[in-house]
C-alpha cells in the first residue's frame, strides 16, 4: 500500500472559520478480497490475492463560527477505488456462470487467469475497472452546534443538528 497525500489548513486568525483540503492517491499492491475456493468440494469462503486497487480521492471540511454561540462544521469527501488491470477474481466464477467447464458469461468479463491459483483450463471472472464493495463515491456531512455558558448548577446547554449523507454502496 503506497499512499500519496497533498494537505493544505487555513485558520482565520480572528478564529472565525478554519479550513482544510486534502487532495490523496493511494495504491494498493496484491489486495486481498474474500471469495469462494476453486477447489471442488470445498464451499469455504477464503483470501485470495489480486492485482491491486488504485484510489483517487479528496476530503474538504470547513469550521466557521456563525455567531458567539453557533457554529457550522461541513464536510465532503470523493473516493473512486477501482480494481488495477490484470485483476482477477476466481471465487465469484459460479456468480457469473462459470460451472462444469463453462467458459461464457451473459454478464461478466471473463478469460484464462492473468494471475492467481485457479485450475488449469479453468475461466475466471475480470474485475479491472470494477468498484469495490462497500465503498460509497461520496459523503457529506452538515452540523450546527450550539454553545451556551453554564448554569450556577455547572450544567451546560449544547443543542446540536447533524445530516450526514452517503452514495449508495454496491454489496
Amino acid at each position: 500500500n503506497w499512499t500519496y497525500e497533498l494537505g493544505s489548513r487555513y485558520h482565520d486568525p480572528l478564529e472565525r472559520w478554519a479550513g482544510r483540503a486534502t487532495l490523496y492517491y493511494i495504491d494498493w499492491r496484491n489486495t486481498q478480497l474474500l471469495g469462494f475456493a476453486t477447489t471442488p468440494g470445498i464451499t469455504n469462503l477464503i483470501t485470495r490475492n489480486t492485482v491491486g486497487v488504485n484510489t483517487p480521492g479528496v476530503e474538504l471540511s470547513i469550521d466557521a463560527r456563525l455567531t458567539a454561540n453557533l457554529s457550522l462544521r461541513a464536510s465532503y469527501s470523493y473516493a473512486d477505488p477501482e480494481f488495477v488491470t490484470d485483476s482477477d477474481d476466481p471465487g465469484s466464477g459460479a456468480f457469473c456462470g462459470l460451472r462444469g467447464g463453462n467458459k461464457t458469461s451473459s454478464f461478466c468479463t471473463v478469460g484464462p487467469p492473468r494471475n492467481g491459483a485457479a485450475l488449469p483450463g479453468t475461466y475466471v471472472p475480470y474485475i479491472d475497472g470494477n468498484s469495490l464493495q462497500r465503498a460509497p463515491q461520496t459523503q457529506w456531512h452538515v452540523g450546527l452546534r450550539g454553545d451556551y455558558p453554564s448554569f450556577e448548577t455547572g450544567w451546560r446547554v449544547s443543542p446540536a443538528v447533524d445530516l450526514s449523507d452517503q452514495d449508495d454502496v454496491y454489496d
